[in-house]
């Protein structure tokens, strides 16, 4: 037998590896809007994940492959004040260092949740990542009926 507080630990503080859990769980509905119908690609979305060390931070990148274009997701529990930060950035690169425009330190974050707030943090990246995905799916067209229909309801 291992023991519990070694069990499948790899340096990530409990509140990265709970949104990755939390993730993890609502991979198929996020992927589900990338879905083909093409036998032998049925979906156009994959979603990633890899360690995240900077210094004493560490935690977990996600990142949502769609096409040609990948939005990454850091996310660790900050060394003091324990809360959970989370980094985005739309570079097609899962190591951070290579994020271009960020200066990279456990201050520059895009959103900051309370240490008890891991499901908050799931939910937020899940619904940016969805929303990232319409954004993309708008721009090549493939949302191009219903924005003709919005588009006659407001000239109306």
């Amino acid at each position: 037998m291992i023991r519990l507080d070694n069990y499948l630990y790899d340096g990530a503080g409990w509140q990265a590896r709970a949104v990755m859990c939390y993730l993890q769980d609502r991979a198929e509905h996020i992927l589900d809007k990338t879905y083909t119908g093409n036998a032998w690609n049925l979906y156009d979305g994959k979603l990633f994940v890899t360690h995240y060390l900077n210094g004493r931070e560490k935690g977990y990148v996600f990142s949502l492959r769609y096409k040609t274009k990948q939005v990454n997701y850091a996310v660790f529990q900050h060394c003091i004040s324990d809360c959970i930060c989370l980094v985005r950035s739309e570079s097609f690169r899962e190591d951070p260092d290579g994020w271009e425009g960020r200066s990279w330190s456990k201050y520059d974050h895009d959103a900051e949740f309370s240490y008890d707030e891991v499901i908050k943090c799931g939910e937020w990246i899940e619904n940016d990542m969805i929303d990232t995905l319409h954004e993309w799916q708008r721009a090549e067209g493939r949302y191009k009926r219903e924005s003709e229909k919005f588009r006659k309801e407001d000239e109306d």
